[in-house]
């Protein structure tokens, strides 16, 4: 089994879907936001490679839930879930911003 970190920022980012989501129904917004959260802790502490890479050139890979991509990167035995974001934003942009949250 492998540990998974949330992130500051992912959990941040949960914390806004919830936000969003709250705007037509609390009990949805609760509901959803759990479920991401562990449908990632279920399935990468398990099966972390099962996601594919974003992009080939880079360690990181996804897994979508609802509508919600997340984010992670696999290191021995810990995987570390990076961004929680709605699936159609644009990749391109998230990426490279990730990238420089992680310098």
């Amino acid at each position: 089994m492998y540990n998974i970190i949330l992130s500051e920022y992912a959990s941040e980012q949960l914390v806004e879907i919830k936000r969003h989501l709250s705007n037509s129904s609390l009990d949805i917004a609760s509901r959803i936001a759990d479920e991401i959260a562990q449908f990632a802790v279920e399935r990468l502490s398990s099966f972390p490679l099962s996601g594919p890479k974003v992009f080939e050139n880079l360690n990181y890979r996804n897994i979508f839930k609802h509508s919600y991509r997340i984010i992670y990167r696999v290191a021995e035995k810990e995987v570390y879930v990076i961004s929680i974001v709605h699936s159609h934003q644009d990749i391109e942009k998230i990426m490279g911003e990730l990238q420089v949250l992680q310098k």
